[in-house]
């Protein structure tokens, strides 16, 4: 089991489409429907997403297992005031918010979807898109791309348990009924468990 850029299984011959169409199928799979608002308007369709994929590509991972994606994570770049309405639940986000950051400068970020397959979920399998996490924060942060404060939508009680113990603190309920947690680089900096991670 390992992480891989989507930009590296685009290259690899994955299609934007195969891609996409697995995301919105793990997205399905991790959000409770009894619980959660997931539909069409909250989560978009294939037509919404799939050229992100490759404009945005080293925005995401995927987690790889048996040749399959298991699971995946969007770390986006955005804009100041779209975070605000992220971080007030007042919208989920959206291809469009998706920041022009290959030029550097100061941004925020939001991870709008950490999903595991069900099946597979484990403190191992979250570890590993935490570590990727991380490791792309650092990237960005080497290419002048700074990060400011960092959102994310949280729908499963483990992954609510990895990001409470990295500080983040609920801040809102975005429209699919998802948690809405929120900290910034300055505390995650501080992290005893963040610290850990990074240096390991």
């Amino acid at each position: 089991m390992h992480t891989v850029d989507i930009g590296d299984l685009l290259a690899a011959g994955w299609t934007k489409k195969q891609i996409t169409l697995r995301e919105i199928e793990l997205d399905y799979l991790c959000v409770p429907s009894d619980r959660y608002n997931m539909n069409d308007a909250t989560e978009g369709v294939l037509e919404d997403w799939v050229d992100s994929v490759q404009e945005s590509a080293d925005t995401s991972c995927a987690l790889i297992k048996d040749d399959q994606i298991i699971g995946y994570c969007d770390l986006y770049p955005v804009e100041q005031q779209d975070f605000d309405l992220l971080q007030a639940g007042s919208t989920m986000i959206k291809a469009d918010m998706i920041a022009l950051y290959a030029f550097g400068g100061q941004f925020d970020a939001y991870i709008a979807m950490a999903a595991v397959d069900p099946d597979c979920a484990s403190q191992d399998t979250y570890m590993r898109i935490f570590d990727w996490i991380f490791a792309r924060l650092g990237k960005w942060n080497a290419e002048g791309i700074s990060i400011d404060r960092i959102g994310v939508s949280v729908y499963q009680p483990l992954l609510e348990k990895f990001i409470r113990a990295l500080g983040f603190e609920q801040a809102g309920i975005n429209p699919a009924g998802g948690k809405v947690y929120v900290t910034d680089m300055k505390k995650l900096s501080k992290n005893a468990i963040y610290c850990k991670c990074i240096s390991a």
